[in-house]
């Protein structure tokens, strides 16, 4: 059989049917996509990032993101940002300027947020392009129907950019095709305010990066401002713990007042193997609240509110590399199993109920893999000594507490026998004063009342026990 030979070259192409699939289905949630846009603003090296939305709870309302970033050449764009599923990043862990490893990755969490509303517009200024702004515009009704994604033309405009206009990136999505909710205003405003690790000035600590997100709401101002509002120094224990670089382990507890209760190191915390946990170094702290029976020194804080915040906001998130990673502390996803560890030994110990912390973790190495949708780390052993640490740490906080709260229950047991001895002491002296027929009635309730006391002491001995015995099975000796 002769051949023919066609010297035509093909390519592998798709169709617009799949920036569907790449972007919203991959990337449900318009929040991550937005965050991702964030996080492009943070691996350019600026240092605020503005979320803003315009009518917003209307239909075709604007969102637009803009940072104080390097901003981006044409050839960036061309290499770069449009290119989906691949990044020059990949070649390089550190921004230019401020050396900060890169949080952005994939792509496709930019590619869902683009397409939020039907036209998308990139301007970008380079900082090291003084006079230039470079364009772009993403028409998503151009790729309407069943085309082959790069028969669609796209073009970046070069021009000169306005006198003072400083350097950076906007990007504006216009027409959103869903109105933004209440509901969805506040989640977005709590995603956000969680971004940029809020925990680091709390505990006194430098945060990696000095990265500022700000949202900016025209119909829900107010619903904005309430996801600033916080309640960290009503906490009841602050725990602060640490795994450095060769795998050991240090923990501190501070009671309300700021005293420090608590110390432990690595043989204090670590299982009876005691062999170093094999992670990137990373800090893990904790604030934790009692939410019944609590009291303010200000009449302008209530219980409501902090368990409002609470409910937001408790739970332990994760911060790689300076910003924060869903979906580990979101809403009703308890990574740690905190609250499963405290259903089996409810005593003095935290849950996502009543407690708030996060980890941080900076892994120049790259040991721990974010999955493709953005969504968490890959299942790894570094993750799994990571979470591994978190439990042993909260167990040793219970444990120093537990113990702590039974010598208190004994010196208060001793002290309430010794006072019983005395009133007994001076109730039989009164007695043996009276004559018998004024001492046998009182002596008799006094014997019934001294059989109740003993009695409310035996109760008190066999919960000591039992507290014991609990204390012992949590590994005590």
């Amino acid at each position: 059989m002769s051949q023919i030979t066609d010297n035509q070259v093909d390519h592998l192409r798709f169709s617009s049917a799949v920036l569907k699939l790449l972007g919203e289905e991959l990337n449900p949630s318009p929040n991550q996509g937005i965050v991702e846009l964030v996080k492009n603003a943070y691996d350019a090296d600026a240092t605020w990032c503005v979320v803003e939305l315009e009518g917003e709870h209307l239909p075709r309302g604007t969102l637009r993101i803009r940072d104080n970033g390097e901003g981006m050449s044409a050839d960036d764009i061309r290499s770069g940002w449009l290119i989906v599923g691949e990044s020059k990043k990949e070649n390089t862990h550190f921004s230019k300027r401020n050396k900060r490893l890169f949080v952005g990755s994939k792509g496709l969490g930019r590619l869902a947020a683009l397409r939020l509303g039907r036209k998308a517009i990139l301007i970008t200024r380079p900082r090291d392009q003084e006079k230039i702004e470079h364009l772009i515009e993403l028409d998503w009704e151009a790729y309407e129907g069943n085309v082959a994604v790069d028969t669609v033309p796209l073009k970046i405009e070069t021009r000169t950019r306005e006198l003072g206009a400083p350097h950076g990136t906007e990007i504006e999505i216009l027409a959103l095709y869903t109105p933004w909710t209440p509901a969805a205003v506040r989640k977005l405003a709590r995603t956000l305010h969680l971004l940029s690790d809020p925990f680091a000035h709390k505990s006194g600590q430098a945060s990696f990066s000095d990265f500022k997100v700000t949202l900016k709401s025209e119909a829900f101002t107010d619903i904005v401002n309430e996801a600033s509002v916080d309640y960290w120094t009503h906490f009841d224990y602050h725990l602060i713990s640490r795994v450095d670089e060769n795998g050991r382990a240090s923990a501190s507890v501070i009671d309300s007042s700021g005293r420090i209760i608590f110390t432990g190191k690595h043989n204090d915390i670590a299982p009876k193997s005691k062999e170093p946990y094999l992670v990137p170094a990373f800090d893990f702290e904790l604030w934790e609240f009692k939410r019944e029976g609590k009291k303010f020194a200000t009449t302008t804080i209530t219980k409501a509110d902090l368990g409002k915040w609470l409910d937001e906001f408790g739970g332990i998130h994760l911060y790689y590399r300076g910003v924060r990673v869903s979906p580990y502390g979101d809403e009703g996803n308890d990574w740690l199993d905190l609250n499963l560890a405290r259903a089996r030994s409810p005593e003095e110990r935290p849950s996502t109920n009543n407690s708030i912390g996060r980890i941080r973790v900076n892994d120049p190495e790259g040991l721990l893999i974010q999955k493709t949708d953005r969504q968490g780390f890959v299942e790894n052993t570094p993750l799994e000594h990571l979470r591994d640490f978190a439990g042993d740490v909260v167990t040793w906080m219970q444990k120093k507490r537990l113990k702590k709260r039974d010598e208190r229950k004994r010196a208060e047991k001793k002290i309430t026998i010794e006072k019983q001895v005395r009133t007994q002491h001076v109730v039989e002296v009164a007695l043996d004063s009276l004559s018998d027929s004024e001492r046998e009635p009182l002596q008799a309730a006094f014997k019934n009342h001294l059989h109740a006391v003993e009695q409310t002491i035996s109760l008190l001995q066999k919960e000591t026990h039992e507290a014991l015995v609990s204390f012992v099975e949590l590994g005590e000796c």
